[in-house]
């Protein structure tokens, strides 16, 4: 029989053999590998449904990987092009990594608004869970209150403690109130420059949140660029080390950073995307089929589907000095897509539809945008070089006068019959100058033709809003009709500048409930709203008034008059068209103002650009066609939102319901 002491010994030695023979390890993945052995993807979020991979995108792994615990790097930045699958390869994959694998870190997601936000949720990381099996882990921490949901409409927690809260950057408050490591920011050039009462820069405010966890925080910014000068997507970029995607030809080898064009500065060869074109019925289109990339370096071509080939031996490499160690910033354009999502004969025809090669000027100024935003990945800056008196004077129309509506011309060149008129005024001390313009369809009805059927100048005391000036202006607003092709118009919407002698401009528009309104211009976008032309807001005594973001217009009119039309065929979308016998000095008051370089004061570095109007100098005509282009895209916005049930600006079916007769009336016979 044993002793005490062997009784112990042997027992001692037995729990140290159990307590060797036992094990409690967690083998952590980094999470570009927990994403191919964990994550799937169902058919409502790609064209290839099925277990995650990597092989379409190689390029994710590293930028995915800078999110894991173990690396050394707590800023990313992602400049994109579109249909990269970035939001999948990188976005999703960090929660669901942080969510299922790590499961105890707290995470802030924030995009533009609340409503996108909320979206995101419900069509991407809502089911990134329930297809890839998560499910079980989706539970409440709070023990003490049982039947508590672990997923709402303002959190996800799971097992382990941690959490994920949705958020729009808009809302700033709940920026202040709520502090994680990881810090997730979505689409960040779409977001509000300023917010809240003090205009607090919602960049600044969210990376707060992380400060907290200085060492062991990450943040990831995602977007896809927008305006130069107010990019904070670029922004971000420029702050890291700004890599770029080197991949190998499949002819000789040599790796290089696809561009849809360049040129080898060492052998002047011109590389890139080349194509041929052909003129069909709706105008110059690319041959299908006949898009080719050529080598920087052997001048060989390669076709889109060489991308599966050669995106797999690609390698990232940092092209600048980031500001801080841990901070890397990552760009790559759409060339990269995936061969079945964004080709590059896409990416051909949107250039071919945007900018005119042979005048080397821009076809569409708003797709010229898309273009650079989507497919190049970068953000877009109109050049708007100053237009001269002789690029004007060709869109006078020898077919209508002042005062007359060119309802033939309409009817001939442009998409349609006019359907709406619009008049802007412009208030000075002792006039007020008028203009009144006709809108028809384009042709392809994604947008409009401008006609301007006549401008006067109305003397008197402007300073009164009793005096005869006034009085004759509010004769015109409720008589003034025009008449042609078997229809009367009455002046559907009427903007007056309130920049100067705003009471009285406000007292003024006060006599009506609707169709007239006080005008306030900005250069920028308003710091507490999202950036956008025109925005309806009221003043402190409640009087409502439109305000127009005009540089975006000037950017857009800059440069559509700068393109020429030979008045053969169609006119290209958003011309402007002016009567033959109106005078050239007022004519050229669409040419004095002009865009020039913004510099920083103290570093004298190029910080933007901005429109410079020289003194003294009679613009009336061009401030007029950016009020009366305000006026009809917020009566169109306000018809899509009331009549369509979008709440969106959608050309086509604006002018689907203007053509039965909206804004004009059958002539009495």
């Amino acid at each position: 029989m044993q002793s005490p002491d062997e009784y112990f010994k042997d027992s001692a030695a037995r729990t140290a053999d159990l307590l060797a023979a036992t094990t409690d390890t967690h083998v952590m993945l980094t999470p570009s590998e927990w994403a191919e052995a964990k994550r799937y993807l169902p058919t409502q979020t790609t064209a290839r449904p099925g277990p995650f991979s990597f092989d379409p995108t190689p390029y994710w792994r590293e930028p995915l990987d800078c999110m894991s615990q173990d690396s050394p790097i707590h800023f990313v930045a992602i400049k994109k092009g579109a249909q990269v699958a970035a939001t999948v390869g990188v976005l999703e994959n960090v929660i669901g990594y942080y969510a299922e694998h790590v499961r105890t870190m707290p995470v802030l997601f924030f995009t533009a608004d609340d409503g996108l936000a909320k979206l995101r949720m419900d069509t991407n990381i809502v089911p990134m869970f329930q297809h890839s099996g998560f499910d079980d882990i989706i539970q409440s921490n709070d023990t003490m209150r049982k039947g508590k949901q672990g997923l709402t409409n303002k959190k996800i927690e799971w097992a382990g403690g941690g959490f994920l809260i949705p958020l729009g950057a808009i809302n700033d408050s709940k920026q202040r109130s709520l502090s994680a490591p990881l810090l997730l920011r979505d689409e960040v050039s779409g977001w509000p420059l300023a917010v809240g009462k003090e205009g607090s820069d919602p960049m600044k405010t969210t990376e707060t949140r992380t400060n907290s966890y200085e060492l062991t925080r990450k943040i990831l910014d995602l977007s896809t660029p927008t305006t130069a000068g107010t990019c904070s997507i670029d922004r971000r970029y420029k702050m890291g080390d700004q890599r770029q995607y080197h991949v190998p030809c499949v002819h000789c080898g040599e790796k290089q950073v696809l561009k849809f064009r360049g040129a080898n500065q060492d052998t002047g060869l011109i590389y890139g995307l080349h194509w041929e074109t052909e003129v069909t019925d709706t105008g110059l289109t690319v041959v299908a089929g006949s898009t080719r990339y050529r080598c920087m370096h052997c001048g060989e071509d390669m076709v889109n589907e060489h991308k599966a080939l050669i995106m797999g031996g690609g390698e990232w490499i940092p092209s600048a000095t980031p500001s801080q160690p841990d901070f890397r910033s990552y760009h790559l354009p759409a060339m990269y897509s995936p061969s079945f999502a964004r080709s590059w004969e896409a990416i051909a025809r949107a250039w071919v539809e945007a900018w005119d090669d042979e005048e080397n000027r821009p076809k569409d100024i708003e797709k010229l945008q898309v273009f650079y935003n989507n497919d190049l990945g970068e953000p877009f800056e109109a050049r708007t070089d100053k237009l001269k008196p002789h690029q004007i004077s060709p869109h006078k129309r020898r077919d209508y006068r002042a005062g007359e509506l060119p309802m033939h011309h309409a009817t001939e060149r442009a998409g349609g019959p006019l359907e709406i008129v619009t008049m802007a005024v412009d208030v000075q001390e002792k006039w007020l100058a008028v203009k009144v313009m006709a809108w028809a369809p384009s042709a392809d009805n994604a947008g409009y033709n401008a006609y301007m059927v006549e401008y006067l100048t109305i003397e008197g005391d402007c300073t009164n809003a009793d005096s005869d000036a006034w009085q004759a202006l509010a004769d015109i607003i409720d008589n003034k009709t025009y008449s042609a092709g078997g229809r009367d118009y009455r002046i559907a919407i009427t903007m007056v500048d309130a920049s100067y002698e705003a009471d009285t401009v406000y007292t003024f528009c006060s006599q009506w409930e609707v169709g007239v309104y006080p005008l306030r211009g900005r250069d920028k976008p308003l710091k507490s709203g999202r950036i956008k032309e025109f925005d309806m807001l009221e003043n402190s005594t409640g009087v409502r008034y439109c305000s127009v973001t005009v540089d975006m217009y000037k950017d857009r009119w800059s440069n559509a008059l700068g393109r020429q039309w030979n008045g053969v065929g169609t006119m290209p979308r958003n011309n402007w068209s002016a009567p033959v016998d109106i005078e050239d000095k007022v004519l050229n008051h669409l040419a004095v103002e002009y865009k020039v370089k913004t510099k920083d004061p103290k570093s004298g570095k190029i910080i933007g650009s901005h429109w410079h109007r020289p003194n003294n100098a009679r613009q009336e005509l061009w401030d007029l066609l950016i009020y009366n282009t305000a006026a009809l895209e917020m009566v169109a916005l306000d018809v899509c939102e009331q009549y369509a049930g979008i709440e969106a600006l959608v050309w086509s079916e604006f002018w689907a319901l203007a053509k039965d007769g909206m804004f004009w009336t059958e002539s009495v016979k």
